[in-house]
């Protein structure tokens, strides 16, 4: 199978505004995240891969399709969960899904079919009778979540699934996210809160400030940064200038120094020793991987 997402040189302005810097990569099959900061360009790479937006430069292709050129036949492949309310007032909820369906290419009795099963497997019940105004924020999601998984997409994108929810409603809906990967969809989620993400999401894609700043497994982010923790027997001040002298990041934390960067420990101990600093422990730097997603979307690491 291709890429789920493979872009190459992509890049988008609105006016004079940089949205999303010249940027290439692939994302394959899988369940993954799409994190940063307001403003990173989370929202305009999912325009790009819907073709609502177009690319100022370069190109993005979703399932082996270019959405500029054929957005309607990559939206016939993707199911996409806006985190806008997207709801048509008037409508039933299970009006709403059907509509769905049958704009994603099928015939009127297929869609019904379609649309009936997938609202029972959201577990909307008989509020599928009801108008869609007259929902919770709970059944509002799980009616927009139905309205991307009824033609059985090959990709699904999820744009902040919990926003607005209370915590068992944010629960309700990671557990039926959670499902769908059971299943082996390949699952592309939006969201801002660290836990979620890690609940139901094995990869990540991390932007800031219009740029790609990781593509990965979650678990690989820390050692990506690397580091290591020295304990000195001396005083370190000649081995932390040393070793600032050479361009490494370095800290002072109490009695250890944290060297940023590198897993090198040879040549930091070699410096140690030229610096005339003896050490009583060196080892690699081990961190939260909740923390360092963290700086990377605050701007603490990848600049």
């Amino acid at each position: 199978m291709s890429a789920l997402v493979a872009a190459s040189g992509l890049a988008v302005r609105y006016g004079k505004v940089r949205a999303l810097l010249p940027t290439s990569f692939e994302i394959p099959k899988g369940t993954w995240a799409l994190l940063g900061p307001n403003g990173a360009g989370k929202s305009t790479l999912i325009r790009a891969m819907l073709g609502l937006t177009q690319p100022s430069q370069g190109s993005v292709f979703v399932l082996g399709k270019n959405p500029a050129a054929d957005p309607a036949g990559v939206r016939r492949r993707v199911g996409y969960m806006p985190e806008s309310p997207a709801l048509l007032p008037g409508l039933t909820g299970i009006q709403y899904v059907t509509l769905a369906a049958k704009l994603s290419g099928m015939n009127a009795n297929a869609a019904r079919r379609a649309a009936h099963v997938t609202v029972d497997d959201v577990g909307l019940g008989e509020a599928r009778y009801r108008k869609v105004e007259t929902y919770s924020t709970g059944m509002r999601n799980r009616v927009k979540l139905a309205q991307a998984l009824v033609h059985d997409p090959e990709l699904i994108i999820l744009d902040e699934p919990t926003n607005g929810l209370d915590p068992d409603g944010r629960d309700a809906m990671l557990d039926l996210i959670r499902d769908l990967k059971g299943e082996g969809r390949s699952l592309l989620m939006s969201s801002h809160i660290l836990p979620e993400v890690r609940k139901v999401c094995d990869q990540a894609v991390i932007l800031r400030e219009g740029k790609v700043l990781h593509k990965g497994p979650l678990e690989d982010l820390a050692q990506d940064l690397g580091g290591v923790v020295l304990e000195p027997l001396d005083a370190p001040e000649a081995l932390v200038r040393d070793l600032k002298g050479q361009g490494l990041d370095v800290e002072t934390v109490g009695d250890r120094i944290i060297v940023h960067g590198t897993d090198a420990i040879g040549p930091i101990l070699a410096t140690a020793h030229r610096a005339g600093v003896a050490i009583r422990s060196a080892k690699p730097h081990s961190r939260a991987v909740h923390d360092v997603i963290v700086e990377y979307m605050e701007g603490e690491v990848g600049a």
